[in-house]
Formats: C-alpha cells, sequence, structure tokens
C-alpha cells in the first residue's frame, strides 16, 4: 500500500515541487532585488487577492468537481450547470470589486499603515475576481479528469509564470518592474491561458457546436444553497493560515509582513507532501469507506503518517541545523527572523506530518459537520491568540498563533476519528 500511495501521488507531488520553488524564488528575487517592503506589500496584496477570490468563488470551485462527475454523460446538464456556475461567478466577482472600490479608504489606511496603496487596491478589486475564475477553470478540468491541465493551471502557471516575468524584467532587460504589477500580469496571463485550454477542450469533448449548446441550456436547480458551505469548511483553513499576515501588518507594518513571507516560503516543503498525497487518497478514502471497508481505510492513513514523517523529519531537521543558510537566501535582513522560523515550521510540521491529512479523512467519512465546528473553533482560537500576541510579539506571536491553532485542530480530529474507529 505504501508503494501505491507513492505512485499515485508522485505526478501531484512533482507538480507541487515546481509550485513550491516558483513560490520560494519569487519571494528570493523580489526580496534581494526590491527590498523586505516589497516583498511585504506583495505578499500582502496575493493574500487579499486571495480571499477576495474566495468570496468570488462561493465554493464553486469544489462543487464543480462534484457535479461534473455526476452529470459528465449528460450533455446538457453538463452544459446547462457550467452556464449558470459561470454566470454566478462573474455576479459575485462584481459584487467583490464594488465592495473592495467602496471599502479602498479603510483598506488602504489600516491594512497598508506605510504606503499609499490605493493603485494596488484598485487592481485587486479587478484580479481577485480573475484569480477566482481561473481557479474555477482549473477544477472544471479536475471534474473531468484532467489532473494535467487542473494541477498547471492551478499550482504552476500563476508563480512560475511570476517568476518567469519578475526573472527576464530584473536580470536580463534591467527593468525595475514593480512585483504587484508582475502579480497581475501573471493572473492575467493564467486566466487567458486557461480560457484557450478550456474552450479546445469542451469543443473536443462536445463538438464544435457546443458554443450554441451552452448558449440555449439550462440548469434549474440551486447552485449557491450547496456550494456555500463547501466555501466556509476549504477556506476556513486557508483562512487560518492567512490572517496573521493581515494582523502583523495592522499592527506592525509593511516590512514585518516581508520577514514573515520568507519564513511562510521556506515552511513550504513540508506542506506540499501533505497536498499531494491528499490528491490521491481521496477517492479510496471515500469508496474503502462507502463500502465498509474501515480496515483499509485506517491502513491508508497510517501508511500516509509513516510516508510524511519520513519525507517531514529530514526538511524539519534541515531547517532546523541551518535557519540562517536558508534565511540568507532572501537576504541579510532575514537572519534575525529564526524563532518565528522555528515556531512556524513546527506548526507546518504538526499539520502536514505528525497528524496527516485529518480533513481528508474527516470529510470523506460522513463526519464534515463535525470538522467544520472543529476548524471555526481552531479559526476563533487563531484569532484571540493574534489579537494578544501579534501586537506585543509581532511575527513570532504570529508564528505561535499558528502554531496552537493548527496543533488545536488536527489533535481534536484525530480524536474524534479515533472515537468512531476510522483510525
Amino acid at each position: 500500500m505504501l508503494k501505491s500511495i507513492l505512485k499515485g501521488s508522485s505526478f501531484i507531488f512533482a507538480i507541487k515541487i515546481v509550485s513550491a520553488i516558483s513560490n520560494m524564488l519569487v519571494g528570493i528575487v523580489i526580496s534581494r532585488s526590491f527590498g523586505v517592503e516589497s516583498l511585504g506589500t506583495y505578499n500582502l496584496v496575493f493574500t487579499l487577492v486571495t480571499f477576495l477570490s474566495i468570496l468570488s468563488k462561493m465554493g464553486l470551485d469544489l462543487y464543480v468537481v462534484r457535479k461534473i462527475a455526476e452529470y459528465e454523460d449528460d450533455e446538457i446538464k453538463t452544459l446547462g450547470f457550467l452556464k449558470q456556475a459561470f454566470v454566478i461567478l462573474g455576479i459575485n466577482s462584481g459584487v467583490v470589486c464594488v465592495l473592495v472600490l467602496l471599502m479602498s479608504g479603510l483598506l488602504n489606511e489600516h491594512i497598508f499603515p506605510d504606503i499609499d496603496a490605493f493603485h494596488y487596491i484598485v487592481g485587486l478589486s479587478l484580479f481577485a475576481g480573475l484569480y477566482a475564475i481561473t481557479i474555477v477553470f482549473s477544477f472544471i478540468f479536475r471534474g473531468f479528469h484532467e489532473l494535467f491541465r487542473f494541477a498547471v493551471i492551478r499550482n504552476v502557471l500563476l508563480q512560475f509564470g511570476l517568476l518567469l516575468l519578475l526573472a527576464v524584467s530584473v536580470y536580463i532587460l534591467k527593468i525595475d518592474i514593480d512585483p504587484v504589477y508582475a502579480l497581475f500580469a501573471s493572473i492575467t496571463i493564467g486566466l487567458l491561458t486557461s480560457i484557450v485550454l478550456l474552450y479546445f477542450f469542451l469543443r473536443k469533448k462536445y463538438g464544435p457546436g457546443f458554443v450554441g449548446k451552452f448558449s440555449r441550456s439550462r440548469y434549474t436547480a440551486s447552485i449557491v444553497k450547496y456550494s456555500y458551505p463547501m466555501m466556509i469548511g476549504s477556506s476556513s483553513i486557508f483562512i487560518m493560515g492567512k490572517l496573521n499576515t493581515l494582523f502583523v501588518s495592522y499592527f506592525h507594518g509593511i516590512y514585518e509582513v516581508g520577514l514573515y513571507a520568507a519564513i511562510i516560503r521556506l515552511s513550504l516543503p513540508l506542506s506540499f507532501l501533505n497536498t499531494s498525497i491528499n490528491g490521491y487518497l481521496a477517492p479510496k478514502i471515500a469508496k474503502n469507506y462507502v463500502n465498509g471497508n474501515l480496515d483499509v481505510v485506517k491502513r491508508l492513513y497510517y501508511n500516509t503518517i509513516k510516508i510524511l514523517l519520513a519525507a517531514g523529519i529530514p526538511i524539519g531537521l534541515s531547517i532546523y541545523l541551518f535557519p540562517e543558510f536558508f534565511l540568507g537566501l532572501f537576504g541579510e535582513e532575514h537572519k534575525q527572523t529564526v524563532i518565528p522560523l522555528y515556531i512556524y515550521t513546527a506548526a507546518i510540521f504538526v499539520g502536514g506530518s505528525l497528524f496527516g491529512p485529518i480533513a481528508s479523512f474527516l470529510s470523506l467519512t460522513d463526519n464534515q459537520h463535525i470538522y467544520q465546528r472543529i476548524i471555526i473553533l481552531a479559526l476563533i482560537v487563531n484569532i484571540v491568540l493574534n489579537l494578544i500576541l501579534v501586537p506585543e510579539y509581532g511575527i513570532t506571536g504570529a508564528a505561535i498563533a499558528v502554531l496552537v491553532s493548527t496543533f488545536l485542530w488536527k489533535f481534536i480530529g484525530f480524536i474524534v476519528l479515533k472515537k468512531y474507529k476510522i483510525v
């Protein structure tokens, strides 16, 4: 079973490696070429883009996977569903854009206290919606079992494209390009690429006349009713991980955000193996649970933990033994953040390697409502700890908040799984 898990997740793992390396190199290029403040500004804008894209998607990314799998053999229902999903996505993105513009003054004053970021806020009001559309398009490919296209659009296109754009501008053309505008350009390229790929995929699958069928198709069932709960569960973990950046910015400014951004990037290798295996495990967990094969589900969990620990311990130890070397890749200023790096790395190790894919095992074994309550509890704890610790201890306090809240929800989730004899 160990071999099958490794083999099944190896492709997604390779894609994740490219994404993680690209992400880290983007941070290094920005920090070394433009300074810690620029890295902080870029990281803050991207955090807001991802937050706003969650509101724009409204859980559609996960819901399209479920409904496409259900309707795949029914061309009319599939196209009708996609048509309504696109309309909802467009409306949501427009509403989010208007709300951001209306709140631009507050965001500029409280989220970007050190700079006048009004031009960035105007940009992210638009590009957050475009980013959300790109993500939903990638999940449409996932619904059709086109994992290569899904993985490339979802995990590689943005960061790798951004890295190429920055590298060419800085090291070849010798142009001082604004990293935030480079991000917006990369989002645009990703969206256009996903549109082209999706058009030709649907044309091949449903024939040259699919556009006419698409325009005439109808889908009457409610989408938001079912997609919204999916957004709550899937986005809470992400929000919990990203809130720290906003608290650090509010209490300590852009420079500290830049230091914190490097720490986050250095911990990425500990998390991408977990997410890679997750993509392979999900259908196997669901299938074996539905068929009553709880022994197989249990073996899947513990074999996954063995793999995650075998990979996570060497990565974690290398960070603990040579922290200044890794931090120094981003610049000399970052070497002062060894302690928060230790704490944040411990948090990611606990979440990724020690407990493993708790979320998948809860969600796919009829415990999704318990999972949502656990995550909401952890999110509240995370917010409270940030409010208490970040004003006094800065990024060290933010890292502690991540460690405590991550351990809390993972440990409770594990106890629930043990109680119901799933693991």
